[in-house]
């Protein structure tokens, strides 16, 4: 049944923890697991829950990195560090604790959307405050808005954008429909905000566009985003009343590329730390992407972070297609920028689907049957070698749960250490 429009507005700064409860999760940007590889196979920092096998016994948030280059932070450090960071920058305080939520979220899980996005330098990066103004909506029709972000960042016009999603799913006709333009960053972890629909038992959608650095298939030329695409479907809890978001649902979120644009990055700065404590030292004995992600200059394959130009798509021509199917859906539909106009790097689009079960007449089917259709999928019999069938974002929800119940964060050392550098350059 749909719900009346409450007559309060709810904050977007609000901590998902006290919404979501404890069982947030996220899947990891479709190939991310794969995004650092050492030359003897063993997986580096932008490693995902996607590559670790869960074992009896066997801690899933420490099995995902590499000990010699990973440290356990606590997460109330690791998050004031972002804030402190992000506040130094310019940020507004609530500003700042709204994107440290969403690092924090990404960062549970190694996400490479995580604290690295701290790091990054020029335009649409976290580097520098935001110049300009509060997100707007300057469009209504029903179902559907359109905000203008007015250069503030982008996780804080995501969470707006989601906010009058869920508002018009849950007390409208049952579908929401929300699309930003002129935002000075990106979002973030996408399925931070898909998330929060499925906690609210309603189907979310999410489709962000970003800066033209993915190179169509067939073309070296880098004119598409990464355009990354979320999916979250609820499902019942335990109990079978499908009223908290203890359950795990189907939660996709994965790049158009090969691997995400903050894979790569990630990559690159371990590259560049390699490089610093071993002057003169090839980098690529420590560090190196997957075949077939990267082109360099001259537009050949290259497996060298530091000499990526552009990436590619994932699945050849399919990852393509997709990918610009998000170009016209954040670009041309909703305002923002698209392939490689002047303002790519400073008018990012998205748009936020949220969908009402209720709209088919039942609801509790509804979420009964995607219940079932997850466990059955669940329980199928696994391929040799594989410990059990996962569902996407299982791997990662088992993680967060981890990380949660130790208060503990894992990241790179050679990140942590910058970020604590960021920290003593501000005081």
């Amino acid at each position: 049944m749909l719900r009346r429009l409450p007559t309060t507005s709810r904050s977007p700064y609000r901590d998902p923890s006290h919404i979501l409860g404890r069982g947030m999760f996220i899947v990891p940007s479709l190939g991310c697991c794969d995004a650092v590889r050492r030359p003897g196979g063993s997986s580096s920092t932008c490693s995902t829950s996607a590559s670790v096998s869960a074992r009896p016994g066997r801690s899933i948030l420490r099995a995902s990195m590499s000990a010699d280059d990973t440290v356990l932070v606590e997460d109330t450090v690791l998050r004031s560090l972002c804030v402190r960071v992000l506040s130094a920058k310019g940020h507004a305080k609530e500003d700042a604790e709204l994107v440290a939520n969403v690092l924090l979220y990404a960062q549970r899980v190694g996400n490479t959307q995580g604290c690295a996005k701290l790091l990054a330098q020029g335009p649409g990066s976290l580097a520098n405050a935001c110049s300009g103004g509060t997100p707007k909506v300057v469009f209504e029709s029903g179902i559907a808005a359109k905000i203008d972000g007015q250069q503030a960042t982008g996780m804080r016009v995501m969470q707006m954008a989601t906010d009058l999603a869920l508002q018009r799913a849950l007390y409208g006709s049952g579908v929401g429909i929300v699309g930003t333009f002129n935002t000075c960053t990106g979002t973030g972890a996408l399925s931070y905000y898909v998330e929060q629909m499925a906690a609210k038992k309603m189907i979310g959608f999410a489709f962000s566009g970003s800066s033209p650095f993915v190179a169509p298939a067939g073309s070296k030329e880098p004119l598409l985003g990464t355009n990354p695409i979320a999916c979250a479907i609820p499902v019942m809890d335990d109990n079978g009343t499908g009223e908290t978001a203890r359950a795990m649902p189907y939660l996709l979120d994965m790049s158009t590329s090969a691997i995400s644009f903050w894979g790569l990055k990630a990559a690159q700065l371990e590259a560049e730390a390699a490089s610093q404590a071993e002057p003169g030292a090839d980098t690529t004995e420590f560090v190196q992407l997957p075949d077939e992600c990267a082109l360099d200059e001259a537009g050949r394959v290259t497996r060298v972070p530091t000499d990526a130009v552009c990436l590619l798509p994932f699945g050849g021509h399919k990852g393509s297609a997709l990918s610009l199917m998000v170009e016209f859906l954040t670009g041309a539909l909703v305002g923002g920028a698209f392939v490689d106009r002047a303002d790519a790097s400073m008018n990012f689009g998205n748009l936020v689907v949220a969908v009402n079960p209720d709209l088919f007449g039942d609801g509790a089917r509804v979420l009964q049957e995607s219940t079932e259709l997850m466990q059955r999928v669940r329980s199928s019999l696994p391929r040799d070698g594989a410990d059990r069938v996962w569902c996407p974002g299982d791997k990662s929800f088992i993680k967060r749960e981890e990380s949660i119940r130790a208060h503990k964060v894992m990241i790179s050392k050679s990140q942590l250490d910058q970020i604590k550098k960021l920290v003593q350059e501000v005081k």
